[in-house]
């Protein structure tokens, strides 16, 4: 077991690999570089069939006071990127966790702030500022705090503000009573960031670029959109719903609902050149009330409205240009 140092916390890093040996060294350079000391690093190949792994291995030479601190787990089989995660999650004794995506990279302080904000403001959790990184552009992305945390939460359920479980420096005990469900292959951590921020005390905002993550390219855990995944995704709507309506049934109800409205326009957009997950998109939720169909934007709403009325032709062309014009920006 890593002993803690001066005081320091320890965090662990949870890293799934799979398939990612072009870009994982700027990740590894990143993770071992950190001015932050007190660490531990777990990477999970999920049966990666490229050299990912010795990479790891390799670059290990260049960190020899990070060697250990580094646990490698196996796979037997490939199981996925929620698998992964929970997998690594099990391994980790650190009091602070952060999952890090291998294609993507952070800065070499970001544990070292992160740790500070987590710690003066005596929050569970801190989100922060990131880089979304494409082939010829940098998109900055800041991920701002509204009030309170309930907005926040609001927020996120109806997926108005980023997700991802990455961008988000989290105490171990917002995992508890949390099961990572690994039947949710798509949108998994819309499945598991809302249930976290509800276990969080306090949520912090470090006004600072923290994440680098890449885009546009076809690697790790990236896959075309299919009946499978718009299933995961539904599944993950729906274990929201049954978590939030046990809480209480009178707050959540709502924005739930209006939830699922946005997931069905999301799984109709993102599914639109696959024909069976269209098709499939097009069946989700058939009891959504035309009130909550009020409350979304013009455009969804009027992609709604063809659907409603059978005018499908009519449907797909809206949602052909609109998707075509989104590309060009």
């Amino acid at each position: 077991m890593i002993m803690l140092r001066n005081r320091e916390p320890l965090v662990s890093i949870v890293v799934p690999v799979y398939n990612v040996e072009r870009y994982i060294d700027k990740c590894l350079d990143s993770l071992f570089s950190q001015s932050y000391e007190n660490m531990q690093y777990i990477f999970v190949n999920d049966c990666t069939i490229d050299n990912s792994m010795k990479h790891i291995q390799d670059k290990m030479t260049d960190y020899p006071h990070r060697r250990e601190q580094v646990i490698l787990i196996n796979h037997e089989v490939n199981k996925g990127l929620t698998a992964a995660r929970k997998t690594g999650l099990s391994h980790a004794q650190g009091e602070y966790i952060w999952h890090i995506d291998s294609d993507d990279y952070i800065s070499t302080d970001a544990v070292e702030c992160l740790v500070n904000k987590a710690l003066d403001e005596n929050a569970d959790m801190v989100v922060f500022d990131i880089d979304e990184l494409y082939d010829n552009f940098t998109k900055h992305i800041t991920l701002s705090m509204p009030e309170t945390k309930e907005q926040y939460l609001y927020q996120m359920i109806i997926r108005k503000t980023r997700f991802e479980l990455c961008f988000r420096f989290c105490n171990r005990k917002v995992y508890n009573g949390i099961e990572l469900d690994e039947s949710i292959c798509y949108s998994e951590d819309y499945a598991t960031s809302p249930r976290l921020v509800y276990n969080s005390n306090k949520v912090a905002y470090l006004k600072k670029t923290c994440y680098y993550y890449l885009k546009n390219i076809a690697t790790s855990y990236t896959a075309s959109v299919s009946v499978k995944s718009i299933k995961s995704l539904e599944r993950a709507a729906l274990l929201l719903e049954d978590f939030f309506l046990k809480i209480n049934l009178e707050y959540y109800a709502p924005v739930l609902s209006l939830a699922k409205v946005y997931v069905k326009v999301h799984s109709m957009k993102s599914s639109f050149y696959n024909e069976e997950a269209f098709k499939y998109s097009i069946s989700l939720f058939p009891n959504i009330s035309g009130g909550d169909k009020t409350k979304i934007g013009m455009k969804d709403r009027l992609l709604l409205f063809l659907l409603d009325t059978k005018m499908i032709a009519l449907l797909r062309l809206y949602i052909k240009v609109g998707l075509h014009v989104s590309s060009r920006w």
